[in-house]
């Protein structure tokens, strides 16, 4: 599909600034904005009677425009643009703020009419609509709606919206050059629709032929292929692994092992532990290559049994590497490892693939030469400019994602290296057999002995000073605090405490010499990793932050969290927040802070977190509760990555996507055939 990889710029409105800011997202292709798929699902199919809206529901409405005006709302001393339309039955206000008022100009002309979708509420008189979707004007009312209409995420400063308007033109364009990767045979025979109908039928959805509870769900048959090829694209390289020779470094761990590795550690391991570090010790020890998956809750201390495996392959005179998904997490694990160094004999060095160019060329140097024999980086560790001298094993902590495309590129820097994957989320034994294939698995359930659990408290409004009264207290005593927020700021549309108005509140209720921060994903990795270092030396002592928090920081001092709208994050989202502190022997409490009215069902979810630290069983909890969650995209999600929810709603469709992998690799080892030629590159190694 050469068309196909034509660069984003093609596309109208696109200039190198636009350009670069989805490039960020990995979006640089008109592939890959086909391939960026819709979150969710809006049905703008049956318009609603004014006098029938819900307050607190999502309606269609239409009406002639009556009025306009903009005003000051006293309340808030906001400005804001109002819109009032009547439909015969009644009267409501569209209401926005920081609005650009050209284009709402744009939008009004006094007895035309318009159709406008949103969330319908109280307001200053009549029912109002914050920031809906309008469509308009027009000359007559209105007869029909929009339909199913599909919405996708925003990316920094480009609006969901605006990349809507690009994937209509790119499938405008070049929706008839799109070539399945999967020969026709295998279609009819799995009873699945084609690639290029899949992605228009989930990118322009058909209300004649599925429901709004199908797109909502995800279950329309195009949904179930698109999931299909995620299962897919990791099975295919994983067969095709199968394929390679897998005689590997023989490495053998001394004797005392276990006690040399907890003499530096300054602790005991626990039995889960020590059985994970015998069984990497026998792995590494076969002359084949490991392929060990060590699952872990959050906390478990798998990083212990990851030293023990880089202390045998340096022994052996191989080197180590230890791949990362974020900086702030290679940042601790170099802390971490150079904390060994002098008793244990690693030169760890930290390769983020950032600095200058004279920094960057003397790292590749010691690794090259192998004066380096324990390498920690995030992605920059498979750039083709990096070489090994001697790699003998790999440690990917990949936290909550199954992916297997980084695991070929960096393994293709060594011969046959032994892997290692950690991840903290748990996988049920049968899945993990499917999804890893040849890979063994060991799990660590107990905590360290001087991990103790966290206490998981819900919080009213009541109970709000009561809160604050232990926070402070805690600061007093020298410990930190984390304070947790759904938004980076507040808005009049949506009543969600935001991290930087957070911030400052909390500056006024505790002053000097307490030190307030506050850390959220519009800074940049180098203003992030600033402030977390600044929490982890203990300049800052209370951090304020959005879910930036939930992986890579490690601070013993920390614990006390507290989460504002507790109710806006999954469970497993709030259980891996939680993990964020406890991480010493102190106590520590986690406060989720329930609003007033809260559902029933919103209540239940929190009182089985509060209940419950077993992760597994909060994983399962989560998506009993949260039900049907969004599909991400191929090139979303990152090539070859699966999300748990997938696996264990669909497992029939992995085990699928499994075997026709197998059979697809026993007919045809390196893909020569030319109805194959587009499964090379999703194999990633043969033939390509």
């Amino acid at each position: 599909m050469p068309e196909l990889n034509a660069p984003l710029v093609s596309l109208k409105g696109i200039g190198p600034k636009r350009f670069a800011e989805m490039a960020q997202c990995g979006i640089t292709t008109i592939l890959d904005i086909m391939l960026y798929l819709p979150f969710k699902y809006r049905d703008k199919s049956r318009f609603i009677s004014i006098k029938d809206t819900v307050s607190g529901a999502e309606a269609l409405l239409r009406g002639k425009i009556v009025s306009w005006a903009e005003e000051i709302r006293r309340a808030s001393g906001k400005r804001l643009f109002k819109v009032t339309i009547d439909d015969g039955t009644g009267e409501v206000d569209l209401v926005w703020f920081n609005y650009k008022r050209a284009y709402l100009l744009g939008l009004i002309r006094k007895g035309l009419f318009i159709m406008a979708f949103g969330k319908v509420q109280p307001g200053m008189g009549l029912m109002e609509m914050i920031h809906p979707d309008v469509s308009g004007p027009m000359e007559a009312m209105p007869e029909r709606g929009e339909g199913i209409v599909p919405v996708y995420r925003s990316t920094g400063v480009i609006t969901g919206r605006l990349i809507g308007s690009w994937i209509k033109e790119a499938f405008a364009r070049w929706g008839t050059t799109i070539t399945d990767f999967l020969p026709e045979r295998f279609l009819l025979r799995l009873g699945l629709p084609g690639l290029s109908d899949s992605l228009k039928g989930v990118h322009f959805p058909d209300g004649r032929r599925y429901s709004f509870d199908d797109f909502r769900k995800f279950s329309t048959p195009f949904h179930r292929r698109l999931m299909f090829d995620g299962f897919f694209s990791v099975m295919l390289p994983i067969s095709a692994a199968k394929n390679i020779s897998l005689a590997a470094p023989m490495m053998e761990a001394p004797k005392d092992l276990k006690e040399r590795l907890e003499s530096a550690l300054g602790f005991s391991l626990t039995a889960d532990q020590a059985r994970s570090l015998e069984a990497v010790s026998a792995d590494v020890r076969s002359g084949h290559a490991m392929r060990r998956l060590l699952e872990g809750d959050v906390g478990c201390g798998k990083t212990a049994v990851a030293a023990g495996a880089a202390l045998i392959a340096i022994m052996n005179g191989w080197q180590a590497a230890i791949m990362v998904p974020t900086q702030i997490l290679a940042r601790q694990h170099h802390e971490f490892f150079l904390s060994l160094s002098p008793i244990l004999g690693f030169r760890p060095c930290l390769f983020l693939g950032r600095g200058g160019a004279s920094e960057r060329r003397e790292l590749e140097r010691s690794i090259e030469c192998g004066e380096s024999n324990l390498i920690i980086g995030t992605h920059s560790l498979i750039n083709e400019g990096l070489i090994f001298r001697r790699l003998g094993l790999i440690v990917f902590d990949e936290q909550h994602r199954f992916g297997v495309g980084q695991r070929l590129a960096l393994s293709s820097k060594g011969e046959n290296p032994h892997i290692l994957i950690m991840t903290a989320t748990p996988i049920p034994r049968s899945l993990a057999l499917t999804l890893y294939a040849e890979e063994d698995i060991s799990v660590i359930r107990e905590l360290p002995a001087e991990r103790k659990k966290v206490i998981t408290l819900l919080a009213g409004p009541d109970r709000k000073q009561e809160v604050f009264v232990s926070l402070k207290k805690a600061l007093e005593r020298g410990e930190r605090g984390m304070v947790i927020c759904p938004v980076i700021e507040e808005t009049e549309e949506q009543d969600l405490k935001g991290v930087i108005e957070m911030a400052e509140r909390l500056e006024r209720l505790f002053p000097a010499p307490v030190r307030v921060g506050f850390i959220h994903g519009r800074l940049s990795a180098k203003e992030k990793d600033e402030v977390m270092e600044r929490f982890r030396r203990g300049d800052i002592h209370l951090l304020v932050g959005t879910t930036v928090l939930e992986v890579g920081i490690h601070v013993p001092q920390a614990t006390v969290m507290i989460v504002e709208h507790p109710e806006r994050f999954g469970l497993a989202q709030l259980h891996q927040l939680r993990g964020r502190v406890g991480r010493s022997g102190m106590k520590s409490v986690c406060y989720l802070m329930v609003k007033e009215g809260l559902g029933e069902t919103a209540l239940m979810r929190l009182k089985a977190l509060a209940e419950c630290t077993d992760g597994f069983e909060i994983s399962l909890k989560d998506l009993e509760f949260r039900g049907h969650g969004e599909l991400a995209g191929l090139r979303q999600s990152g090539a070859g990555d699966i999300a748990l929810e997938y696996m264990l709603r669909e497992p029939l469709l992995l085990k699928t996507a499994k075997a026709l992998a197998r059979e697809i690799i026993t007919d045809d080892p390196l893909l020569e055939r030319g109805e194959h030629i587009f499964l090379r590159e999703i194999a990633g190694g043969p033939g390509k």
